[in-house]
């Protein structure tokens, strides 16, 4: 199974204006986690037919079909499960939107994501892994959009699109990084600095 990740174009667009609709003028904008992946065992089919489960098991208690997918509403959170037809295979997004924050968004992106695949995805086509940094700590890039390095800092990650990444730390700025086509090294500016990065053990 592949994994790609992005920023949700229209989708992203709508589960935020949902929200918003319905939450009071002073609450917070909603946090958003998303996902795409390639699934090349996973039929467009199956993926409509897994889609309901998934959002009942991450606890979602409505759910609606939607255009090419399903929609899921849990209190502040919001789920969409749109699935694509890839010869055999399919294109699985899944977008998720919170007024209750972006641990609640990450950690409901993950219980979706382990419905449809009965695993939590990840591959060498994202930069889901560990990492030997350029300052000498190892990073840890996870499937939920969040970061972590062996100092205890945090972050959170997106793509830019094209292999792409942005990495933004709670305290130490924003990296822009491009994944080489191997998925072995990521290649951009850190702090402020040209460098390259590798991955702990190869893919």
């Amino acid at each position: 199974m592949r994994m790609m990740r992005f920023r949700g174009g229209w989708l992203w667009a709508g589960l935020f204006a949902l929200l918003c609709a319905c939450a009071p003028h002073d609450a917070p904008e909603p946090s958003i986690a998303y996902g795409q992946w390639t699934a090349l065992t996973l039929g467009y089919s199956q993926c409509i037919a897994r889609a309901p489960g998934a959002l009942r098991g991450a606890g979602y208690v409505s759910s609606s079909q939607t255009f090419r997918g399903w929609f899921g509403s849990a209190g502040p959170t919001s789920a969409t499960i749109v699935c694509y037809a890839l010869g055999k295979g399919s294109i699985v997004t899944i977008n998720v939107a919170s007024n209750a924050g972006l641990d609640t968004a990450n950690a409901s992106l993950g219980k979706v994501a382990f419905g449809i695949f009965g695993t939590t995805p990840s591959s060498c086509t994202s930069p889901v892994g560990s990492w030997n940094w350029f300052n000498g700590l190892v990073v840890k890039i996870n499937a939920d959009s969040t970061a972590t390095d062996s100092s205890g800092e945090s972050g959170t990650w997106q793509s830019l699109g094209g292999g792409r990444f942005r990495l933004h730390w709670t305290a130490n700025g924003t990296d822009e990084v491009t994944l080489s086509s191997d998925g072995n090294s990521l290649d951009g500016t850190f702090d402020g600095t040209r460098r390259t990065v590798r991955r702990t053990s190869q893919c």
